[in-house]
């Protein structure tokens, strides 16, 4: 998902720049410019509905109180409501600590290679911070830019959140290709490793639960577009073949009832052939998938393709299935290519859509 946020944020710059029409093409209408611009709104909001989820993590001090909450009333730094860092008066921004996913632990598992030298904030390097049966990959933030009022700021500024989510993403997947990670959302951070630890110590079975239904599975992303101009001449060229005679045998005036009746024919096989071709696909490579999603259709601005968009989905994987699974995608090229139909298959990647991406639960006040 974030990685989808910073594709979108990229693609509301690139709509911001003087429009140039291309070769026999008109520019996107404003409608659909203006549609593009909701989903990025809805985008950020999402990202900063994330963040609010971490709130629970770093708010709270104390034993829990009533419905597992604990109490801060004797607290002099806060969280706001975004899950950032209020310090008390007087105090100077510190430093926080970024997750960026949790991994098992190191018992019997080779080591990582070399972990990044710099982490979201290019300050500090990336590291594994061993806690209890599970191991936290982080880096040091500094508050002056991930704190409550620097955040909501540079939430502002698309391009700085898209280099952000980008490099959130970045550092995701590179670990992820080692072995298995749950993911976290943009921007979780904690005070301190006390902090964290104590968090995930809460939901380690958790954790090593889903990190074991995670083993030797990866997530796919599939995208497939249709170029809607070939379908037609295909459904076309059928039609004509079949009626054209018909037609010609017809006075003027009932031959133009007959053509219409061809044309809302054609569309609706057009409209047919579209539903069965993404259903079709979906369910085949569904069936060699441990388990498949799908999600929201992005505008042809965020997709940055003029093809029309069917199907955007995820498929979790067993890697002892991956060849299967890439043979009944060929299958599928092989049948529907000619037709118009075309196939994006993008990862492996973290379990984005797979896992429960939030934490559950209260760290210790700052």
């Amino acid at each position: 998902m974030i990685e989808q946020a910073a594709d979108r944020l990229k693609a509301d710059r690139v709509r911001q720049e003087p429009a140039t029409p291309k070769e026999g093409k008109g520019v996107d209408s404003s409608e659909e410019e203006l549609a593009d611009r909701q989903s990025l709104l809805a985008e950020i909001q999402a990202i900063q509905e994330q963040i609010a989820e971490n709130e629970g993590r770093l708010a709270q001090t104390g034993p829990p109180g009533p419905q597992g909450r604990a109490d801060t009333s004797s607290s002099q730094d806060s969280v706001s409501s975004n899950g950032q860092v209020n310090l008390g008066d007087g105090e100077a921004a510190g430093e926080g600590l970024y997750l960026y996913g949790v991994i098992a632990g190191s018992n019997g598992k080779p080591p990582l290679t070399e972990l990044p030298s710099q982490g979201i904030d290019p300050k500090h390097p990336v590291r594994a911070l061993a806690c209890g049966p599970v191991q936290a990959i982080v880096s040091q933030v500094a508050l002056e830019q991930f704190g409550q009022g620097a955040l909501e700021a540079n939430l502002e500024d698309l391009e700085w959140v898209a280099n952000k989510a980008q490099t959130h993403a970045r550092l995701q997947h590179g670990i992820n290709n080692e072995r298995p990670l749950v993911p976290m959302p943009f921007c979780t951070i904690f005070r301190d490793e006390d902090s964290l630890r104590k968090v995930l110590a809460q939901h380690a079975t958790a954790f090593l639960e889903t990190l074991a239904s995670l083993e030797g599975k990866r997530e796919w992303g599939l995208k497939m577009y249709c170029q809607r101009d070939i379908l037609a001449q295909e459904v076309r060229k059928s039609f004509q073949s079949n009626k054209g005679q018909d037609i010609d045998d017809t006075s003027a005036g009932l031959a133009y009832f007959a053509s219409k009746r061809i044309e809302k024919a054609i569309n609706e096989e057009i409209e047919c052939l579209i539903n069965e071709a993404a259903q079709s696909s979906h369910d085949r490579l569904a069936d060699l998938s441990e388990e498949a999603v799908i999600n929201s259709l992005q505008s042809k601005g965020l997709s940055d393709r003029e093809e029309e968009m069917l199907l955007n989905t995820a498929y979790l994987v067993a890697d002892a299935r991956l060849d299967d699974f890439r043979g009944e995608l060929q299958q599928l090229i092989v049948t529907y290519a000619e037709r118009g139909f075309i196939y994006e298959l993008t990862g492996p990647w973290p379990a984005y859509n797979f896992v429960d991406l939030s934490i559950e639960g209260e760290s210790e006040n700052v």
